[in-house]
């Protein structure tokens, strides 16, 4: 059996943990959000990224992810 963790920039990934996943399984995160920041805003993006870390008996496995860049201009 494996425990998993979701980290990453995004609200909630504190309810996104698994901590009995048992080999070949899978686990949907539904949980991870963002509220767009002022400083998003003035840098004029977000750019959400995620790492997943797999807990066994045999060590540590980390997998990291970015997803494409939300444009925040206006465009008028």
């Amino acid at each position: 059996m494996t425990n998993v963790t979701v980290t990453g920039n995004q609200d909630n990934l504190a309810r996104c943990h698994y901590s009995s996943l048992a080999p070949g399984a899978s686990y949907n995160c539904r949980y991870g959000t963002h509220t767009i920041s002022n400083a998003d805003v003035t840098a004029g993006s977000y750019v959400p990224q995620l790492a997943v870390t797999g807990q066994s008996v045999a060590g540590n496995a980390t997998s990291g992810t970015t997803g494409e860049s939300v444009d925040l201009s206006a465009s008028h």
